[in-house]
């Protein structure tokens, strides 16, 4: 009895754990992706209008995210 119990909680706990390294990855890749994404907009934006690039859009765009 003891020993399911100690089991249940030892899968429970690795299941628990894989699912934060998920979820951590998953968050780093999606801020890898904002982070590219608003750096690849810097530079069209740069190169089509030479002047600097709209900061609150990005912000927005990192807010609607986070």
């Amino acid at each position: 009895m003891l020993g399911n119990e100690m089991y249940i909680s030892g899968f429970t706990f690795v299941v628990f754990g894989c699912r934060i390294r998920i979820e951590v990855h998953f968050s780093s890749m999606l801020t890898y992706l904002v982070n590219t994404f608003a750096s690849e907009a810097n530079v069209k934006s740069k190169l089509q209008y030479n002047k600097k690039p709209k900061s609150p859009s990005i912000a927005s765009v990192r807010h609607h995210y986070f």
